[in-house]
Order: structure tokens, then sequence, then C-alpha cells
């Protein structure tokens, strides 16, 4: 009997490994996630401080053409205020693409961490797994012989000495 009862403690041994093994790669991926989700704000925040810059440039820079333009006579009608709408058009596309392309490298980040959230969830339910069989192998090496140690018959042994105690 001493053999079984090595048996079912070498099982439990085993649980505790594999659901510590478990833990410790859930917590690690949950990690990753956090960062990751901190990687997505910060490409958020520096697109954002981008399209900041890009649209003062673009305001100076359509202050300094209409002062051209009155310096050298030109009165702000007609073709001068065309040229003028047509680069303040442009420079507002720009800015666009310069916070589309940031929430585009932002949303890859919050992939990855909702991709590092599921493997640690799948790192934690494996390790149950594992753990549950390693348990009930113990236990099924720790049954008489006249037992059955099958995985029904472990269970069913199991209950009935639950429902004893």
């Amino acid at each position: 009997m001493a053999g079984s009862s090595l048996n079912l403690d070498a099982g439990i041994a085993t649980a505790g490994l594999d659901a510590v093994s478990g833990v410790f790669g859930y917590l690690a991926a949950q990690e990753n996630a956090s960062v990751a989700n901190s990687r997505a704000d910060l490409v958020r925040t520096e697109a954002l401080a981008h399209a900041d810059r890009y649209a003062l440039y673009a305001a100076q820079a359509e202050a300094h053409e209409k002062v051209m333009y009155l310096a050298s006579g030109v009165k702000l009608a007609g073709s001068p205020v065309d040229d003028l709408a047509f680069a303040a058009n442009i420079a507002q596309q720009n800015i666009s693409a310069i916070l589309m392309g940031g929430e585009e490298k932002a949303m890859d980040e919050q992939v990855a961490g909702v991709n590092d959230k599921i493997k640690g969830d799948d790192a934690l339910l494996k390790s149950v797994n594992l753990g549950m069989g390693a348990f009930a192998k113990g236990y099924g090496a720790s049954l008489p012989a006249t037992k059955d140690a099958t995985g029904l018959g472990i269970i069913a042994d199991m209950l009935t000495t639950a429902g004893k105690q």
C-alpha cells in the first residue's frame, strides 16, 4: 500500500507543478498584453502629436503664403484663394493620413495584446488539464488491483469515497 500512496503523492505533486506552471504562463501573458496595450496608447499619442505639429506647420505655411501674396500686391480673391484652399485641403488629408497610420499601428498592438491574453488563458487551461490528468493517474495507480483504474472507475471511486466521509 506504500507504493500506492507514493503514486498518489506523485500525482498530487505533478498536478501542483502543472498548476503553478500554468499560473505563471497566464500571468506572463497578461503582462505582455498590458505592455501591448500601453504601446498602443503610446502610438496613438505619438500620431496625435505628429498630426498637431504638421497642422501647425501647415497653418504657418498658409500664413506665409498670404503674406507673400499681399506683399506682392495680389488681392486675396480668385486664383490665390483657390491655391490657398487647395494647400489647406492637402494639409488636412495629410493630417488624416498621419492619424490613420497611427491608429492602424495602435490596433496592431491591441490585437497582439488580445492574442497574448488568449495564450495566457490557454496556458492556464492546459495546466489545469495536465494537473487533473496527473492527479487522476496517481489516484488510479493508488487503487487496489481489484478496482477499475480507468477514468470512469477513478471518478466513481472518488465519488463513492467522498460520499462515505
